[in-house]
Formats: C-alpha cells, structure tokens, sequence
C-alpha cells in the first residue's frame, strides 16, 4: 500500500474550503487537475453514508472510474472515507485546520492498486501525488479568487 500526503495553506475560513471541496461537486473540474466527474450515486447531497462515484484521468489519458463510501464528514473538520468500487483500493482523507483566516488543508489517500495499473504501480503513484500538488494549488488559487 502507498501513501500520499499533500498540504496547502488557502487564504480562507475553513467553511469557505469546505463548501468548495465537498459541496460544490458540479465545480470541481474547475480547480481539479485530474478529475473529470464527480456526483452522489442516488442523487442528494454529500453526507456521512454518501457514496460518491469519480471519473480520473491518469497519466497518458486513460479515464478510471471508481466510487468512494464517506465514512466521516465532520463540517468543517474531516471528511473520510474508503474506495469500494474500482481498479485501487485504498483510504483518504481530507484534514482542515483553520488559524487566523487561513486554512491548512492536508489530503491523504492511503492506495493499493489492482489490475493492470498494479503493473505501474510505482509511476502511477507518483504521477499521482504530483497531481494531488498540483490540484491542491488550483484548489488554493479557486478559493482565493472568489
């Protein structure tokens, strides 16, 4: 199992961070590097039981799907939960601390990877935390614009 840790400091309450990060879905291929979609299998909104289905792009284009069960989703604190469905297995977590106005935003997804990307497995997760740097300071650059 690999594990990717990746922080950012946001010029934001950690409400503001949070409304973009998990509950504003339809947006988040605007700020995401590697995302391309992102909705609640049923319908609703984000919550503790959500099961959350995503489309990645990985590195030289191939499109992945896999769906995640949110285990914890604590406003505006922690959000987390496992992969149940798709090619990883894994856990993550989105972690917030807010001080004086800023929010220090750590993500950690703790991956297995099945199938054929197994046979990548090395490339494939440091493309992958390079992603998650870059996607954390959109993220940052999103936030602070609006």
């Amino acid at each position: 199992m690999s594990t990717i840790q990746e922080e950012v400091t946001i010029k934001a309450p950690a409400g503001s961070v949070w409304t973009v990060v998990h509950e504003e879905m339809e947006n988040w291929p605007l700020w995401s590097t590697h995302l391309r979609s992102a909705e609640v299998v049923g319908g609703g909104k984000p919550r503790k039981g959500s099961r959350l289905r995503y489309a990645f792009m990985l590195p030289g284009g191939k499109e992945i799907g896999i769906e995640m069960l949110q285990t914890v989703f604590e406003r505006p604190v922690r959000c987390a939960g496992e992969v149940v469905k798709g090619p990883i297995s894994g856990t993550w977590s989105w972690d917030y601390r807010e001080s004086r106005g800023k929010t220090r935003l750590r993500y950690t997804m703790e991956m297995k990877l099945g199938g054929v990307l197994r046979l990548a497995g090395g490339v494939i997760t440091d493309q992958y935390a390079k992603s998650m740097q870059d996607t954390l300071l959109a993220l940052k650059e999103y936030v602070e614009s609006r």
